[in-house]
């Protein structure tokens, strides 16, 4: 455990020959102390071996693999952060923009209401179904249109079913019909 030289200087008695003109004590001398030793240790440049230098040239090649890789993940999260932003802006834009036109149709809906023009879009189905029933079969809602009684008269003078008995006159009912007919005559 730990000698103090080649030939002794720290260990056992029996280990140590005896000193035989001082010469060990010489070499003792020239020796540093330990913190001496240490610093001059690491100043001589050691001889590595190859099995030493491969393990380093390996344990640096993956510590800068790692480094690398690293920032690499890094630089991924920074990109998908910045994408994920991106369309979370997108979104917001696009949800706005439907609150924005949501709110302007209820506004509409409202005024349709308050002025009495709003009508569903079963409203609004079934009055088109309506309008093409009535344009079908010829009626109309409007009363009092000049064209519209030109038409009704057409059609009461057109369709004549015949009769097919004839009926006997009766005198009682022409003479009691006439009668009064001649007063307003002469009345004006």
């Amino acid at each position: 455990v730990g000698g103090g030289g080649f030939y002794g200087g720290g260990g056992n008695a029996e280990d140590e020959p005896a000193d035989v003109g001082g010469k060990y004590e010489k070499e003792e001398e020239e020796q540093p102390s330990g913190s001496q030793a240490k610093g001059k240790a690491k100043g001589k440049a050691k001889a590595e071996s190859a099995v030493a230098r491969k393990a380093r040239e390996q344990m640096e090649k993956m510590r800068a693999e790692r480094e690398e890789r690293e920032k690499f993940e890094a630089e991924q999260r920074r990109l998908i952060e910045e994408e994920e932003k991106r369309i979370r802006e997108e979104e917001e834009a696009l949800e706005a923009a439907r609150a924005k036109k949501r709110e302007a149709r209820q506004a509409k809906i409202a005024q349709q209401k308050a002025d009495g023009t709003y009508m569903t879009k079963a409203d609004k189905a079934r009055e088109r179904r309506a309008a093409e029933l009535r344009a079908q079969f010829g009626f109309s809602l409007g009363g009092g249109d000049d064209e519209d009684e030109e038409d009704k008269s057409k059609k009461k003078g057109g369709l004549v079913i015949p009769n097919k008995k004839k009926k006997k006159p009766q005198k009682n009912q022409e003479t009691d019909e006439s009668a009064p007919q001649a007063e307003q005559e002469q009345a004006p």
